[in-house]
């Protein structure tokens, strides 16, 4: 009688690997397509790894993608104090952009994914910590450029609001890659004119 012989299993790849290959994957993925068009499956594909992996270690996609706001959240930042590090800066001019304010393709993704999880209904603290990360920055890079506190605060979230509402918006309304790019700039021209606008407002003395 023939001995039955049990198939080998595929090593099953460390957890550390594994994650940073579907984080790699998802950011891979979003440079060419939008998150609702990304499949847990073409995850899988793109990363080379079973699709049941993602939920043994992350439990679920959201899980997942949030772990990747927390990635690029990092880098972002990372970024953007090299930036400031590197510049020899005395004050903000209309020429000069806090690093946050430019929306760069890899920091739009951080923004489309935090939407999409909202409009999921998942706000973990994870996700919450990123943002705040971020909000933190700008407010903290705006004073230092001297902008009062208050209006710090209240450009930091518009422009951080604007972001999130940007993927929805473009579909919603049509809007042109020019038209987004004339709010940016309206945007930031409101940054660099904050004496202006805090005066007005009453906030110049704010704290």
């Amino acid at each position: 009688m023939a001995s039955v012989t049990n198939p080998k299993r595929a090593p099953q790849i460390p957890k550390a690997q594994a994650t940073k290959l579907f984080i790699e994957a998802v950011i891979e993925l979003l440079e060419t397509r939008p998150i609702g068009d990304i499949s847990d499956q073409l995850i899988a594909d793109t990363a080379g790894i079973n699709r049941a992996t993602i939920y043994r270690h992350f439990g679920t996609r959201f899980e997942l993608l949030d772990a990747v706001v927390a990635e690029l959240t990092q880098q972002r930042l990372a970024n953007a104090s090299e930036v400031v590090a590197s510049a020899d800066s005395e004050g903000l001019g209309s020429q000069q952009k806090p690093p946050l304010a430019r929306i760069l393709p890899r920091g739009q993704m951080i923004f489309q994914l935090a939407a999409y999880l909202s409009a999921q209904n998942y706000h973990s603290e994870k996700l919450r910590a990123s943002m705040g990360s971020l909000s933190d920055w700008w407010i903290e890079h705006l004073e230092r450029l001297g902008v009062p506190t208050r209006m710090a605060k209240t450009l930091a979230f518009k422009n951080m609001t604007l972001s999130l509402a940007r993927a929805s918006a473009a579909d919603l309304f049509a809007l042109t890659d020019d038209t987004i790019a004339d709010i940016e700039a309206l945007a930031l021209v409101e940054v660099a004119n904050f004496k202006l606008s805090a005066e007005t407002l009453g906030w110049a003395n704010n704290s």
